[in-house]
């Protein structure tokens, strides 16, 4: 920040704050706005996705589902109660995955890694058949003899959709460390299989709390889903968000899943953030500083516009 600052200074060019999470809701935007054809004057891209629009921000620090109206303003649907989704699935990719595959992996995206030996073929055929009577399928047992239990399946007398406001990933990661305990020996073809069960019920778990939001009467305009931190660049994600949504009467709903290089964080999109910020009027004050933790949401204390040094100017 102090570097920033004096950047800012020495060029006499603007400092403006840049929230974390909302940077990676507008990553879209930013890509359509680089794909948008160029225009003579002063022409605008045209804006895509427009607000408002429902962000599924999923990383190894956050699992949030956001209904964003406006740049500024935020809300912050469902969040995790314990585990991020990237956390737990690079943790129990170190788990699951062969000590052979971990020593050649070329980085530390465990994730990523646990995806490719999942889905070795370049077009990979997922055989995923979403269940038509539960968002969140039931446990399936494997020909192994083993299974994994979804979050939430046994919620208690206010059903499934009294937690609609809530993601957890810590049981799913002990199931898998529980199932490796109990079969130290574990063949590569098993390990494969428990890859691609594991990811199934962690990504099956995020579209349930999209589909069960997506209920409720003030979404009803909702059309675009975006899909952004690092987990987003998993393909197998895409593939059953898009299957679930279909079965559960939402096909006219457009996902919009930034590149993979735009994924995980970058310093692209956060000067997008600034940009978008800026045009809008809004500036920071020299004597900002970084916050540790800065929600998205306006209307949790200290979120978006909570911190002191904005300014807002009339454009």
């Amino acid at each position: 920040m102090d570097t920033a600052k004096g950047l800012a200074v020495a060029w006499q060019v603007p400092l403006l704050g840049v929230n974390h999470m909302q940077a990676h809701a507008l990553t879209p935007r930013m890509v359509s706005a680089l794909n948008a054809p160029n225009k003579k004057g002063d022409s605008k891209y045209e804006e895509d996705p427009a607000y408002p629009f429902l962000s599924l921000l999923v990383s190894g620090g956050h699992t949030m589902l956001v209904h964003s109206r406006q740049l500024c303003d935020h809300e912050i649907l469902a969040t995790t109660s314990d585990l991020a989704v990237g956390d737990m699935v690079d943790k129990t990719a170190r788990d699951i995955l062969p000590p052979s595959v971990i020593d050649s992996a070329s980085d530390v995206m465990y994730g990523r890694v646990m995806e490719e030996f999942a889905f070795p073929d370049s077009n990979p055929t997922y055989n995923y058949e979403p269940s038509l009577k539960n968002i969140a399928q039931i446990t399936r047992q494997t020909s192994y003899g083993w299974g994994l239990t979804p979050p939430y399946m046994s919620p208690g007398p206010g059903g499934l959709r009294a937690y609609n406001s809530a993601f957890s990933y810590s049981g799913l990661g002990s199931q898998v460390k529980r199932i490796l305990e109990q079969n130290p020996e574990m063949n590569v073809v098993e390990r494969k299989l428990l890859a691609q069960e594991t990811m199934r019920v962690a990504f099956e778990h995020l579209a349930s709390r999209v589909i069960l939001n997506l209920e409720s009467a003030d979404l009803k305009d909702i059309t675009t889903l975006v899909v952004s931190g690092g987990v987003a660049a998993n393909q197998y994600l895409k593939h059953i968000l898009r299957a679930l949504l279909d079965a559960w009467g939402h096909k006219g709903m457009s996902l919009s899943f930034p590149p993979p290089k735009y994924c995980t964080d970058n310093a692209a999109m956060i000067a997008w953030t600034g940009i978008e910020m800026w045009e809008a009027g809004w500036r920071s004050d020299l004597d900002i500083l970084a916050a540790r933790k800065w929600p998205i949401d306006l209307r949790i204390e200290g979120g978006i516009l909570g911190l002191d040094g904005w300014n807002k100017q009339n454009i």
